[in-house]
């Protein structure tokens, strides 16, 4: 019965009232409340209806006279009414359910339960001796609702389902979600027909029943349990968390309906039950966390003498192998991947970095690594499980487990039939409910919430060790960067010497020998922008190699000659590798076979499956005594590629020569493409034959440059160009009065001047004169970041004649530097 509060009419009614109570549904329907209920329960349930619960929970009122019959009313609010539920009472059935020895009981059999599976055998035993059902179960879900139970007390005649499976759909989303509204679910016979209810307002839309106990269900649940052989049913709802983790199901052969207080106590015990099952689920939480602890203590221990994680890997790979009940672990990322134990092939490896780059918020759990990645069958080597989990951009870390092949007892077929489609689509209940044995193939162990949780507490700390070991790789490079730079800027004056030297030797007249040092010195400098700019991409070996001993091999390039495939290094190895490239040539020049004239150094590059093989052997030199003392260059050739690259690095000072003996492991390098023909290095390009004739007709230069040095070294190189005038300024101020006089027929400006000043107002209105324009500057064609001006030409200091020829060709074109008178 379902009363509006604020009109007092009857609004709903079940047609079977008068077998409740002996009143007319047809009479009472529409009628004023006050007409039907007597004042003292019309009272209860204004009192009840105070409380906040009223609106979520089934409230007891207590036992009421209704018509010419006592019964056991319950009440909830539902849709704007205060709904009534009905039940006889029998002073037989209080007498059990009021004993209140009984109910402690209960609660008593698994108070001191601490652990689960003991507690679930007493709670089945203890409320089938109190109920009098046939059966009593305790029902679990899995992450795709499935079911299984694990707990079972019976009759010895009824059949059982201990350790049997039921498919999800026996109990569909919409029953789920009830069963977390609802904690009890009572059917008191699957034989009987369903009862209409009757409203005042035929339009309105049917009363919410989800809050009480009698309420009709579904024909297909009905015959589901009728396929059972089951007359009589109940169902406890186990919620952990707000999660419904499982239930308590009822079940009897026979019409078996309890009481009203007997489903109170057992709602009652339902709360306690649950509050167990929490305890225990915290117990369980706290274990973890205790293994979680263990295992960062582990894993600390192990990376506190060694932070780096390509170094400790192996020592922790059996700690997370242990933890996960794995059989293999891989540290993934896109230029390279650690592993340990039974890992699969690369390409699958790249497929679950992937996955883990894409969701980096989540842990991915895998448990049929086949059945997800169909194309990829023949690299998983016998694995089939996988939780990934993502620790950065294009970094994860997955842990594997094989193939477990199971027997699964269902309680029948598990397969289900749908007829029709659409809004007319049914699900038929299944029918046979014998042990169905089914044999699974392709799947792992599953993957629980604590190996979820295990891997969001771990994956961190590993992420960790990879970034403190980057920071610690990073500081220490800088470091050697810095000795690295003062050496250099130590070692400069004998370099410029050495080459200077080997110059004069092999020149015949003060100008050859003037051209032949500055073709040097700009080939040390191309060296060097070489180094900075492949910063953000691979670099190849042999160009690094070109471009070192560029500066030291004079007018026989096969001094040093290059044996073996090219290969290219990454962008994040290139720098420390060129710094050891740079130390074996430069003390080459200086006391080995480069330092004379006779002198050959041979490369041999030899690649193989573990890596690559660089040897480096010089011959022809002055005889070479082993030092006393190791240098910086000699210490960082030895020490910087174990330490830094995970290699070998041996020197032998022999006393013909030189040799070393350097090995990158096979993620340090990778063979360049087949047919890639380097491009020669600036320094080996051809000479410009300029002409001799001046170019006085051309006009007027505007140099910008506040260096004076290297602006009068320019001017000079202009006006033997051919160029009548050249104005000289050291900054914009100068340039701009200079441009208020004359309009020049080219302008050459030092793109950053000093105190931070830019040449970019000066270029702007050359530009808008129509005045050709060619920049110079020390950061190459980076150095010009005004939008406008991408794509102009631009030098690259120290300027040499040829560049400078070659820019002003570009520029003014071939016209310009005709012949002139």
């Amino acid at each position: 019965m379902a009363i509006g509060p604020s009109d007092g009419i009857v609004a709903f009614v079940s047609e079977n009232l008068a077998e409740i109570c002996g009143l007319d549904a047809h009479q009472v329907i529409g009628q004023s409340a006050h007409e039907v209920l007597s004042s003292e329960l019309r009272h209860a349930i204004n009192n009840r209806a105070s409380s906040k619960s009223f609106a979520t929970r089934r409230t007891s009122i207590g036992n009421f006279r209704v018509g010419d019959r006592d019964c056991e009313i319950h009440a909830f609010a539902r849709d704007g009414y205060h709904v009534l539920e009905l039940e006889p009472f029998s002073e037989r059935d209080a007498t059990k359910s009021d004993d209140p020895a009984f109910g402690a009981f209960l609660m008593q059999s698994i108070s001191g339960s601490t652990f689960l599976q003991p507690m679930l055998d007493d709670t089945v035993r203890m409320l089938r001796l109190y109920t009098g059902f046939d059966r009593v179960m305790v029902y679990t879900f899995d992450q795709d609702f499935n079911g299984e139970v694990l707990a079972e007390d019976r009759r010895s005649s009824a059949e059982s389902y201990l350790g049997h499976r039921f498919p999800h759909w026996d109990i569909p989303p919409q029953a789920r979600a009830i069963m977390l509204d609802m904690p009890l679910r009572v059917i008191g016979d699957t034989h009987n027909e369903e009862i209409a209810i009757l409203q005042v307002d035929t339009r309105a839309p049917p009363l919410d029943l989800t809050l009480a106990h009698n309420r009709g269900i579904a024909p297909s649940h009905t015959e589901y349990l009728r396929n059972m052989g089951v007359r009589s049913s109940l169902t406890l709802s186990i919620v952990v968390e707000d999660r419904l983790w499982g239930l308590i199901a009822f079940h009897h052969d026979d019409h078996l309906h309890l009481s009203p207080r007997q489903r109170v106590l057992l709602e009652q015990f339902s709360v306690f039950f649950n509050t167990k099952m929490a305890a225990i689920t915290n117990r369980e939480t706290l274990a973890l966390i205790d293994q979680i602890e263990a295992v960062k203590g582990a894993i600390y221990l192990e990376i506190e003498d060694d932070p780096d994680l390509e170094q400790a890997f192996d020592k922790i790979a059996p700690i997370l192998l242990d933890a996960f009940e794995a059989v293999g672990v891989a540290s993934l990322s896109g230029s390279q991947s650690l592993h340990a134990g039974q890992v699969p092939e690369q390409a699958v490896l790249s497929r679950l970095l992937s996955i883990g780059s894409n969701r980096p918020s989540e842990i991915v759990a895998i448990e049929n690594l086949s059945k997800a990645y169909p194309d990829l069958f023949e690299g998983m080597n016998d694995l089939a499980g996988a939780l990934v989990a993502s620790t950065g951009r294009d970094r994860a870390i997955a842990v594997f487990r094989p193939e477990r092949r199971e027997e699964i007892r269902w309680a029948g077929n598990p397969a289900h039939e749908i007829t029709g489609s659409g809004a007319t689509a049914r699900l038929h209940p299944r029918v046979w409910f014998s042990e169905y044995l089914e044999e699974t193939r392709g799947n792992s162990a599953p993957w629980s919430e604590q190996d979820r949780q295990l891997a969001r507490q771990i994956w961190p700390i590993i992420d960790a060790t990879e970034r403190r070991a980057l920071l610690n790789t990073i500081n220490r490079q800088q470091r050697l960067m810095i000795e690295e730079l003062n050496h250099r800027v130590r070692n400069i004056l004998a370099l410029v010497r050495a080459v200077s030297q080997q110059t004069r030797r092999r020149s015949g007249s003060l100008n050859s020998y003037a051209e032949s040092l500055e073709s040097r010195i700009q080939a040390l400098a191309a060296a060097h922008d070489m180094g900075d700019a492949k910063g953000l991409r691979a670099v190849s070996l042999r160009e690094m190699i070109l471009s070192e001993t560029a500066p030291y091999l004079g007018a026989d390039p096969m001094r040093a000659t290059i044996q073996g495939s090219d290969y290219d290094l990454p962008p994040e190895i290139a720098p420390i590798f060129g710094l050891i490239i740079h130390e074996l040539v430069t003390n080459a020049a200086k006391y080995g076979a480069l330092s004379v004239e006779r002198g050959r150094v041979k490369l041999t590059l030899a690649g193989g499956p573990e890596g690559l093989e660089l040897a480096w052997c010089e011959r022809g030199g002055p005889k070479v005594e082993e030092p006393e003392e190791r240098g910086f260059g000699t210490v960082l050739i030895e020490q910087a590629i174990p330490h830094e690259l995970g290699g070998r690095a041996q020197l032998f000072f022999d006393p013909e020569g030189v040799r070393a003996e350097l090995f990158l492991p096979r993620r340090s390098v990778r063979e360049s493409k087949p047919h890639r023909v380097p491009e020669p290095a600036p320094q080996h390009k051809a000479a410009i034959e300029v002409p001799p004739s001046p170019l006085s007709r051309w006009g007027t230069v505007l140099l910008l440059e506040d260096d004076f040095v290297i602006a009068k070294e320019m001017a000079d190189q202009l006006r033997d160009l051919g160029f009548a005038e050249v104005e000289v300024c050291p900054g914009a101020h100068e340039a701009m009065e200079i441009l208020g006089r004359v309009i020049p027929a080219l302008a050459i400006l030092d793109v950053n001047l000093g105190r931070g000043e830019t040449s970019l107002s000066v270029a702007e209105t050359l530009a808008d004169a129509g005045v050709p324009i060619v920049f110079a500057t020390g950061y190459g064609e980076e150095g010009v970041t005004a939008a406008q001006f991408q794509g102009t030409t631009t030098l690259t200091k120290p300027v040499a004649r040829e560049d400078l020829t070659r820019a002003i060709q570009k520029t003014l074109g071939p016209i310009g530097l005709s012949a002139g008178d």
